[in-house]
């Protein structure tokens, strides 16, 4: 390289130039926050380049000023390191709390299912002990005879005037039941199980939401944290600070986390996406048609042996059907989607709005994305300081044989 171009090389490394256009793109992005991240760094290495341009020709001083300009470099740029390890950091451990909370969410849904089922059926089964007389077999399947009654009576309803509804008694003449459906049907309702599992899946999102809550204030930059972002002048003087750190304690001590109740709430609300689900699920009684039949002519404890199973066989049956819907079923009420997908899908805009508050609050419109080309910024100057050692080294090996002929 001719000695034109090492003098354009220092020239650069003095004026900074690897950095003009990362510095105009931070001062496009946050006028304030990038001109202190350029004062700060120019601050940091304005002593060292007045070295190299005092060094003259003299390679000894000139190597000193390098060496010295790259120390710098290093130390103004190690904050700006610091602070995107650390927001990355902070970041995956939000994912991957993000995959735990949503399967700990499932097996909190899925725990009080078990105990939720595993109730009904002990209250049915007590039902059944309850109406387990003699007769109750005959009753069961004379009452399957007053199917044909009804839908007679029906059709006799619509030939009759307007007060037909007075003794047709809610559209039945006969309760053609049986024991087990009408168990069924008063303990796993639609309106009840709709309210009652609506309330399961809100009490484990409440719980979520507080690990949610938790997690996200472990996880927020403290003052500490900030302070140790700051760029410090080399020996005699404190340069000014990058980032904002008055303002981002301000907004950090509110706490972020308050303002994020919702990050596990889906904004159908649980009650509808109950609703949802079961909509699209049969009636529990209908579980129990195949089980019911040709009771009649056994003995009471036989009946009632045989309806208990009939009705543990049914909520076995809508358990495992629920369970599955829960975490297979696509709604609309969700975006076309699964609940757990759903879940995540939250979870990935709350972390996106928590990392953005954070990088608002320390240092304005600034992301690490900025910072990273600063970085990459800082590694294209280092090369150049390396590169113009490398023509001092070259210089000292060419001259040593001559000094060595000469003596």
């Amino acid at each position: 390289m001719s000695q034109l171009d090492r003098q354009e090389r220092l020239q650069r490394i003095q004026s900074l130039a690897a950095f003009t256009e990362t510095f105009t793109e931070l001062r496009q992005a946050d006028p304030s926050a990038g001109a202190n991240v350029e004062d700060a760094l120019r601050a940091q290495l304005a002593e060292t380049a007045t070295l190299i341009g005092q060094a003259g020709g003299n390679p000894d001083r000139l190597r000193y000023a390098l060496y010295r300009h790259s120390v710098e470099l290093n130390a103004g740029i190690t904050p700006f390191l610091r602070y995107t390890e650390s927001m990355a950091r902070r970041e995956t451990e939000l994912w991957k709390f993000a995959i735990l909370s949503t399967e700990q969410f499932f097996d909190m849904v899925f725990d009080a299912l078990d105990d939720y089922f595993g109730t009904k059926r002990q209250l049915m089964e007590g039902d059944i002990d309850q109406d387990a007389a003699w007769y109750s077999g005959l009753r069961d399947t004379a009452k399957k005879g007053g199917a044909l009654i009804n839908i007679l009576g029906r059709k006799a309803a619509k030939t009759v005037d307007s007060d037909a509804d007075v003794w047709w008694k809610g559209g039945r003449l006969i309760d053609d039941r049986s024991i087990v459906e009408k168990v069924l049907e008063r303990h796993l309702g639609r309106d009840s199980v709709v309210g009652d599992i609506s309330r399961i899946l809100e009490t484990a999102s409440l719980r979520c939401q507080e690990a949610w809550k938790q997690q996200i204030q472990a996880q927020t930059p403290d003052a500490a944290d900030m302070h140790a972002f700051a760029i410090r002048g080399a020996t005699s003087s404190e340069l000014k600070v990058a980032f904002g750190l008055g303002h981002a304690e301000q907004a950090l001590g509110v706490g972020l986390a308050g303002a994020l109740a919702g990050s596990v709430g889906l904004a159908a609300g649980w009650h509808t996406i109950t609703y949802a689900m079961l909509h699209v699920f049969p009636p529990a009684a209908l579980f129990a048609l195949l089980a019911t039949g040709a009771i009649g002519w056994l003995t009471k404890d036989d009946a009632a042996r045989k309806r208990k199973a009939a009705v543990a066989d049914a909520v076995r049956h809508y358990h495992r059907h629920f369970l599955t819907l829960v975490d297979t079923e696509s709604l609309a009420e969700l975006g076309g989607t699964t609940l757990r997908k759903a879940m995540l899908s939250q979870a990935r805009e709350t972390i996106r709005h928590v990392v953005a508050d954070w990088n608002r609050a320390i240092s304005g419109d600034l992301t690490t994305a900025h910072y990273q080309r600063l970085i990459a910024a800082a590694s294209t100057h280092s090369a150049a300081i390396e590169d113009a050692l490398a023509d001092l080294r070259s210089d000292m090996e060419g001259q040593a044989p001559a000094q060595a002929v000469v003596g």
